[in-house]
């Protein structure tokens, strides 16, 4: 280890060792796994790590965070963070991270007063400053320490001395939350992070561990490494199926290709035919909804409404009333067809066969104005 990252380790401790107790804010990612290695060594018992759980947090994170913290000796709670319940915070503008810091570090220093420990920590490093990080608004309001930045970490200092102490998460990827992977602008909601979630958590089951998946209302952008890419390439098919099971569609590009492709001789059209047939599953999280089961079976997808909510019935019959132009809804409530009334006008209600209809058709042809005569001047 080289001269002057020995001199910042020892200002490191010396930075922690002015401290009595403290709460790490324990996100699992490398720079928070170096500050709890280092504060555990200095304060013992006296040390806690803090995780929030939230959905934005990965599953597999969480988890780790768990595993992490065990393997050092360290004790380790878990909290839960409110943050997709802020309205300004699901708005998705670009300052998001400020309100999302905001409730955690709020949620420790009421911990904090709990347990009687004065003192917060964070793993914030020198290369964090260079960035646009607006969480760093939230630590400097609720006085947040910063013990990488007090003894002038960068990034690859961080990962030279948790490598120097043998922590085998020294070359761990960046994992920003999943909220992250929508663009700014759009509204985050609980459905997004779970299809990402899920189509991320698939691609590492290949072996792939720094990756991205971009969230673009009902398309999605896969983002790895170039050693990776081949990885993608030869799972293709099979990710691709997966990620129209999730909610995701094809690409208008991909379609295209795919076309140009059967034009070309290089894809049989049965090949393709069985493609586009499993494009559309759109998933709500409660329940997969299929839009091409008409082009498959000649009638749409029936919404058997018995055991499910007022509000999820509502969701599937809007859902597919875009795409079809008749839409059935069986065991039905008169409950639930007033509230499908407020959204879809054109519904309608049989008391004996609990059924909702949708006919778009039909309504059409009422609404439709007669065409103006025209009289020739004479």
């Amino acid at each position: 280890m080289e001269e002057q990252l020995i001199q910042k380790c020892e200002n490191l401790k010396n930075e922690i060792k002015k401290l009595d107790s403290a709460i790490v804010a324990f996100s699992g990612g490398v720079d928070s796994v170096l500050v709890l290695k280092v504060a555990y060594n200095v304060l013992g018992n006296n040390v806690i790590a803090v995780t929030a759980d939230s959905p934005s947090l990965p599953r597999r994170e969480l988890e780790e965070t768990k595993k992490i913290a065990e393997e050092m000796g360290a004790r380790h709670l878990i909290i839960n963070s409110n943050e997709t319940e802020n309205r300004e915070y699901l708005k998705n503008p670009s300052n998001r991270c400020y309100y999302c810091k905001t409730e955690l570090y709020t949620k420790l220093k009421q911990l904090s007063i709990r347990l009687g420990i004065k003192n917060i920590l964070n793993g914030t490093n020198l290369d964090d400053l260079r960035d646009y990080r607006p969480g760093l608004k939230a630590a400097e309001e609720h006085e947040i320490i910063s013990p990488l930045k007090g003894a002038k970490f960068t990034k690859n200092d961080v990962r030279e001395l948790a490598k120097h102490l043998n922590l085998r998460w020294w070359d761990k990827p960046s994992s920003p939350c999943l909220s992250s992977r929508v663009p700014y602008g759009q509204e985050i909601t609980l459905n997004k992070l779970k299809m990402i979630e899920e189509a991320e958590d698939f691609l590492k089951n290949f072996g792939i561990n720094e990756l991205r998946v971009r969230h673009f209302g009902k398309t999605a952008r896969i983002e790895v490494n170039e050693h990776d890419k081949y990885l993608v390439n030869k799972h293709l098919e099979i990710i691709n199926k997966k990620f129209n099971e999730i909610g995701f569609k094809m690409h208008e590009q991909e379609i295209k290709k795919l076309m140009g492709d059967l034009k070309n001789g290089k894809v049989e059209v049965n090949e393709a035919i069985r493609k586009l047939k499993f494009l559309p599953f759109e998933n709500l999280g409660f329940a997969k909804i299929d839009h091409h089961r008409a082009l498959r079976k000649g009638f749409p997808e029936v919404v058997f409404c018995q055991s499910k909510t007022v509000w999820q019935v509502v969701e599937i019959v809007k859902r597919l009333s875009k795409n079809n132009s008749v839409v059935l809804a069986t065991r039905a409530t008169k409950e639930m067809f007033n509230e499908m009334k407020k959204h879809i006008k054109n519904a309608n209600y049989n008391e004996k066969s609990k059924t909702i209809i949708i006919n778009k058709k039909k309504s059409d042809k009422k609404t439709r104005k007669p065409a103006k005569k025209k009289f020739r001047k004479v």
